[in-house]
């Protein structure tokens, strides 16, 4: 699950792993950072539920040529 992911409208953000409710432990999230500046600062730290995480279309995960792209400032990481 860790790894770089891009959101379907062309942000990038860093997975940090998964975590659970304290009061519902059935519920699954995923807890992961933003990786470019905008409303929020760099950095900032999102918790989704898993189910929404990984629904069709919304994340997509860099395989690891893109991953190195994207860290080596690579302008265009996606297109592999």
């Amino acid at each position: 699950m860790k790894g770089l992911y891009k959101h379907f409208k062309g942000k990038y953000y860093k997975v940090i792993g998964e975590c659970r409710d304290s009061d519902n432990c059935k519920i699954e999230y995923v807890m992961y950072k933003s990786l470019y500046v905008g409303d929020f600062p760099k950095g900032t730290v999102w918790i989704r539920e898993k189910n929404n995480f990984l629904s069709p279309g919304r994340f997509t995960k860099l395989n690891l040529i893109q991953t190195i792209k994207y860290y080596l400032g690579v302008r265009n990481a996606w297109n592999y």
